[in-house]
């Protein structure tokens, strides 16, 4: 599915096992881990209907992956490293247009049916 993500960091993190990921978010992703050329740490890449309530995800999140929807959503860990932030983000503005910043993560997405492109801050 991926060349440097895992299953485990794809799926579902509550351990339901729910990973219906989009293809292109995973071929930018891995575009993206290429072009950075440091290890990247995915925080929540696929998410179930139930655990998106738990951690406080919107209802029509990108994040959410089911039967239905395909995971167009990742949240990156952020490096604290001001040189790697920088290389970070711009890897990130090369591979997605719709990208949210936050202290220590980023949110990128391909779900073409929200504004597009998009950048804003948490």
């Amino acid at each position: 599915m991926s060349k440097f993500f895992s299953d485990a960091e794809i799926s579902c993190h509550c351990g339901c096992g729910e990973n219906n990921v989009d293809k292109e978010l995973m071929l930018r992703l891995d575009a993206m881990r290429e072009d950075y050329g440091e290890p990247i740490v995915a925080n929540s890449i696929c998410r179930c209907r139930d655990h998106n309530r738990k951690v406080g995800g919107s209802p029509t999140s990108s994040h959410i992956s089911d039967v239905l929807h395909k995971c167009q959503a990742a949240d990156l860990k952020f490096p604290w490293e001001v040189n790697l932030r920088y290389k970070f983000l711009k890897s990130a503005m090369k591979m997605f247009s719709r990208i949210g910043v936050g202290k220590e993560f980023i949110h990128v997405d391909v779900d073409y049916l929200k504004a597009v492109p998009a950048q804003w801050g948490y």
